[in-house]
């Protein structure tokens, strides 16, 4: 765990983002607004996504089965900064149904909502 968050560290180029937190990405570029993609620069993820996912799958074996990461996005939290994850619905029109986490060096806890469900 400590040897990924080192790489992540030594091959990305940390950028500032909202809520606190600084941010890596790695796949299409997203218009929210008007629902578009873009390739742009994209040229293929990390070198280490792959051991990253063949972690998720060998703890999901479901999931192996059908899911195909399209994007990546390294985020960085600190309470010092006073980062957080805004309450939000992700675009399943561009992720589809599924977005796989990975929580590094910290424990971290999430509350996810059917968005159908009035609570």
């Amino acid at each position: 765990e400590l040897e990924v968050a080192r790489l992540v560290d030594s091959l990305g180029e940390w950028v500032p983002s909202q809520s606190g937190r600084r941010k890596q990405d790695y796949g299409p570029k997203v218009n929210f607004r008007k629902e578009r993609i873009r390739l742009g620069a994209f040229d293929g993820f990390p070198p280490y996504a792959r051991t990253l996912m063949e972690a998720v799958w060998r703890a999901c074996p479901d999931l192996a089965a059908d899911f195909a990461p399209v994007e990546m996005a390294c985020l960085d939290y600190h309470q010092s900064r006073g980062s957080c994850i805004d309450f939000h619905v992700d675009d399943a029109w561009v992720w589809g149904d599924r977005i796989v986490i990975v929580s590094l060096l910290s424990d971290s806890a999430m509350e996810f909502r059917n968005a159908h469900v009035r609570a």
